[in-house]
């Protein structure tokens, strides 16, 4: 499963939470800023945005 963090005040959550969970059980994780996030964002790549 592909699943996406976004971290709105760049605390550096999202990043804590895609290095824990990617890989686990076959998952794919990446993370993003709020506002990077519409520049980078691909539904076709995200199956959960947490």
């Amino acid at each position: 499963m592909n699943i996406l963090f976004v971290c709105s005040q760049n605390k550096r959550r999202s990043l804590t939470a895609e290095k824990i969970i990617d890989g686990y059980n076959g998952n794919k994780v990446r993370s993003e800023h709020l506002r990077r996030l519409k520049e980078n964002y691909s539904d076709e790549m995200t199956d959960r945005v947490f």
